[in-house]
């Protein structure tokens, strides 16, 4: 094989496993705890016009689901659950879906893996993390901040609020609202806008 058929089975690789093990398939009926504790506009984008993201980011983000993997054998040990569907019925037939990293019958994990380890939890992660403490009725959780350049580590405490989890449920009808009308919601801006793949189209004037 040549230099260019291993570049080409190497990118094959990584877009077979994203699409087949990462990609969510979305259910007009079900809103994703995911979807609403990042920016709306985003994931209204998501649903309506969805962009395959180029190989390096399929690349993370595989990466991190395989930091995931390696975790889960040992802590099913302990006890453990891993991808733990859940649920929270809303109005309308509507449905708030989430999956814990892990999960006993004491406290929640969520594992992130980051280029650097905040000093604090980033806020999206502590409404997702709520968001699942709510839904499967446990008061505390911890977030896992792996770092991917030196392999560093930092876990931080959270306990389960229910201001928190209200504001998850309202996105959750704001976001359905929008897709039913077709009317992106309006734009979050935050540093996160510079990694996402629907930035250049955000503002566009059509829109």
């Amino acid at each position: 094989m040549k230099e260019g058929d291993i570049k080409t089975l190497f990118h094959e690789c990584v877009k077979w496993y994203f699409f087949n093990r990462i990609a969510p398939q979305y259910n007009p009926n079900v809103i994703y705890v995911h979807e609403v504790t990042q920016c709306l506009k985003k994931s209204y984008f998501n649903r309506k016009m969805p962009i395959e993201p180029i190989t390096s980011k399929m690349v993370i983000l595989t990466i991190g689901e395989l930091i995931h993997k390696l975790f889960q054998d040992y802590l099913e040990k302990k006890g453990f659950k891993f991808e733990v569907e859940c649920r929270y019925p809303l109005e309308n037939q509507l449905t708030l879906i989430g999956h814990a990293d892990a999960m006993n019958s004491d406290c929640i994990i969520e594992i992130k893996s980051v280029k650097k380890i905040p000093s604090s939890p980033l806020e999206h992660h502590v409404l997702q993390l709520n968001a699942y403490m709510y839904m499967a009725n446990r008061e505390k959780g911890y977030i896992i901040y792996i770092d991917k350049i030196n392999g560093g580590f930092e876990v931080f405490e959270c306990r389960r609020d229910y201001r928190k989890f209200g504001k998850i449920v309202e996105r959750a009808y704001q976001l359905h609202e929008a897709l039913l009308k077709g009317n992106p919601p309006n734009e979050e801006t935050s540093w996160l806008c510079n990694y996402c793949e629907y930035r250049i189209i955000c503002k566009s004037e059509w829109l």
